[in-house]
């Protein structure tokens, strides 16, 4: 059942991550994160109704914890939708898929074992990634990038999974006392706030968008993007964190494909064999 939770995990973020360049490119970073925030906050209320909440626990050291992560995965999130902004789409996505890696290794560093393929995985990841930031041009572009540069876009990514690796296995500590859903409301009421202080900070009007289409893209996102982290939840709940991590880690692979058929996207050669790579290791890892 873990497994089935972690697939409806990546499945989630896969189909959000084709709507986030668009809802990027309109609004920008951070007003594009704090609406889908918003209706992330939104989106989790009926699912508290799916099991007893723990409300009690609020009050504990597990509750703060849960809110401390809440603002680490806002973090993580903003410069994971900084990554999807600069692109390009299909060279960023498996980079910050990888994330598996850094939970993985903190998840054995904390008593989780897992099998030899795993570890395995891990390393043809790393390879992977390797190859998916050699590039002589970026798709889309016209100019040669600069060689001894590693592109914007992909430094970003490389941030943001190790930020996303932190966050999700931090959780492993929250869910068992919080339970997946209050956890998910407590990451995301204080990562909204957290946002809100940001915009206001920043003097970015928050409840103003540059398009009003772009509300289109906005609201699936956060619909998603929550429902994403509460099947996360739910599968390391009942499942060894390390396991559903790559598993839910998968959504590079979603993503990918409808990229590749609906945004026309195009790779280079050897960009597409550091894609390959890089999913094939996040594939070797679940076996």
């Amino acid at each position: 059942m873990a497994i089935l939770f972690a697939f409806l995990s990546a499945i989630s973020y896969g189909v959000a991550g084709l709507f986030l360049p668009q809802a990027s490119q309109k609004e920008g970073t951070i007003r594009t994160m704090f609406y889908t925030q918003m209706v992330g906050c939104l989106t989790i209320i009926p699912l508290l109704f799916s099991s007893p909440i723990p409300w009690s626990n609020l009050l504990s050291w597990s509750g703060l914890w849960s809110c401390a992560i809440g603002l680490e995965l806002t973090l993580a999130n903003l410069v994971f939708t900084k990554a999807y902004h600069a692109g390009p789409l299909v060279i960023v996505s498996p980079i910050t898929s990888s994330f598996a890696v850094i939970t993985v290794a903190l998840s054995i560093l904390s008593g989780e074992q897992p099998a030899p393929n795993q570890i395995i995985g891990m390393l043809i990841t790393i390879a992977g990634i390797v190859f998916a930031t050699i590039s002589s041009r970026s798709p889309g572009e016209s100019a040669p990038l600069n060689k001894s540069k590693i592109p914007t876009g992909i430094l970003y990514a490389i941030l943001s999974a190790v930020l996303i690796g932190i966050g999700y296995w931090a959780q492993r500590f929250v869910v068992p006392v919080l339970g997946s859903s209050l956890t998910v409301l407590t990451a995301r009421v204080s990562g909204w706030i957290g946002l809100f202080l940001l915009v206001s900070w920043a003097k970015i009007p928050p409840f103003k968008l540059n398009k009003k289409p772009s509300l289109y893209w906005l609201i699936p996102i956060g619909v998603l993007n929550t429902l994403g982290l509460f099947s996360y939840n739910l599968g390391i709940s009942i499942g060894l964190t390390s396991v559903v991590s790559v598993i839910s880690s998968l959504y590079s692979l979603v993503t990918i494909i409808l990229g590749l058929i609906f945004l026309k996207a195009r790779v280079t050669l050897i960009q597409a064999v550091g894609i390959l790579i890089t999913i094939s290791g996040i594939v070797l890892i679940n076996i």
